[in-house]
């Protein structure tokens, strides 16, 4: 919070300097984070979070189209992969990918290729 008491044109709020006048303004009843910050600016706009989505007119946003894998595709995926001896979330690390890829190719392409044709992906999958 603000101390409005001490002397300097600006006051230090964490890592954010503002002036006197913002400061007054703000007073040390309310407070500067910016999540806060943010609700007050949707209130003092008359809006809300709940907004409804009106799409634009006349875009276009093409579908997105999956094609099936193959082996062939899959392996030069894993092939491709930079070897190192840490692991992901999978706690698979790409050197063991690599070593046991012969294995894992075509339980791989199965499961892509079923997730892509019923649009269901597995959460494991979706992490970055």
């Amino acid at each position: 919070l603000v101390n409005l008491t001490t002397k300097p044109s600006y006051y230090k709020t964490g890592s954010i300097q503002i002036g006197k006048e913002n400061a007054q303004k703000y007073g040390n009843n309310r407070c500067h984070t910016k999540g806060c910050m943010a609700k007050e600016t949707i209130i003092n706009n008359g809006l809300n979070n709940k907004q409804p989505f009106t799409p634009i007119e006349n875009s276009y946003i093409p579908n997105l189209t999956l094609k099936p894998t193959n082996s062939e595709e899959a392996a030069k995926i894993i092939s491709g992969l930079k070897s190192k001896p840490s692991a992901g979330y999978d706690d698979i690390s790409t050197i063991v990918l690599k070593k046991c890829q012969d294995e894992l190719i075509e339980p791989l392409v199965h499961i892509t290729n079923l997730s892509f044709l019923s649009g269901v992906f597995p959460s494991t999958l979706k992490l970055s």
